[in-house]
């Protein structure tokens, strides 16, 4: 909608699921179960399935959409996004999805560890044989967002402005990983293996409930 795209049955799945299933029967060749074909509608549903799917969309979120691009073109005029399709938008406003180990890893500051330090070097390794997913949830953890800016770890901020990603060595070998969201934080237990780091990284994953 911020760039004046019909809403269609495709980019609805991701609004609103459940909707989206509903309407899927009407685009299959055999929609005898669905009441689209008690209505006797013939042949090709696409363009009605997508009309229908615009009119139920548009007026829900008038009000709030209306109110968000108010605000939105009080700071950045809207010439300035036709150049992005949908995709690129998202991560201008919201961020990337996919992490890179090795930017976290250069725009990472340490308190009471150094990088070379035998914790500090496991628990690299550790998110490295992560999928995405679970590096997107201890990021999430340590800063309150799954996402990272569109340029990196370098752009990462914090509830006062600019801040790093920081692990701080502090809290009991015997208990799981802390955080503190407003400084983008992880604090870390200088645990005595690796076996036992992953364990308790694990468990900050299970619980995720930061401090």
């Amino acid at each position: 909608m911020m760039l004046n795209k019909k809403i269609t049955h495709s980019n609805q799945e991701s609004v609103d699921p459940s909707f989206s299933d509903w309407m899927s029967p009407m685009l299959e060749e055999d929609n005898s179960n669905f009441i689209g074909k008690m209505l006797a509608i013939p042949g090709e549903n696409e363009e009605l399935v997508e009309d229908v799917v615009a009119d139920f969309t548009s007026p829900r979120v008038r009000k709030q959409f209306n109110a968000l691009m108010y605000g939105f073109k009080e700071v950045i005029p809207l010439k300035l996004i036709y150049i992005f399709d949908e995709r690129e938008l998202e991560v201008l406003i919201y961020g990337g999805h996919s992490i890179d180990v090795g930017d976290w890893m250069r725009f990472t500051d340490y308190r009471g560890y150094k990088k070379d330090d035998e914790v500090i070097q496991w628990f690299w390794q550790e998110i490295q044989r992560w999928p995405n997913t679970m590096r997107s949830d201890l990021l999430e953890f340590a800063t309150g967002t799954p996402r990272i800016p569109i340029n990196g770890f370098r752009d990462l901020r914090g509830s006062d402005g600019p801040r790093r990603f920081t692990i701080e060595k502090s809290g009991d070998p015997r208990a799981p990983p802390t955080s503190q969201v407003s400084k983008n934080k992880i604090k870390l237990p200088p645990y005595k293996n690796h076996a036992t780091l992953s364990v308790k990284l694990m468990l900050v994953l299970a619980l995720r409930s930061p401090e």
